[in-house]
């Protein structure tokens, strides 16, 4: 579980799959920021981590990242809020089809 995926697109199944496990397997840390009120270190952290590692422009556009990059984290919160009522196969399906 949590393994990195292959290369490919962030918008990729694999890679949303990955990051919501990410997310899961330090949950502690991600929840008690976002109960403190600090979710601008949340997403400014997101937002350079997914800077640093795609930045190909050719591949993406900058907005479309952020764009992802706050769904990503949005979804994991409420999904953790909601007691994680369903996989996070059935999440990464549904936002790769969002986001394609």
């Amino acid at each position: 579980m949590c393994q990195e995926p292959e290369n490919g697109s962030f918008l990729d199944y694999s890679h949303i799959l990955f990051a919501l496990e990410f997310f899961n397997r330090y949950k502690d840390y991600f929840l008690t920021l976002s109960r403190c009120g600090l979710h601008s270190i949340l997403i400014n952290s997101i937002n350079n981590f997914m800077s640093e590692h795609f930045t190909n422009p050719k591949n993406y556009s900058e907005y479309r990242l952020y764009c992802y990059s706050g769904g990503l984290l949005n979804t994991f919160l409420k999904w953790e809020e909601n007691g994680c009522d369903c996989d996070a196969g059935e999440i990464a399906r549904t936002l790769e089809e969002l986001y394609s």
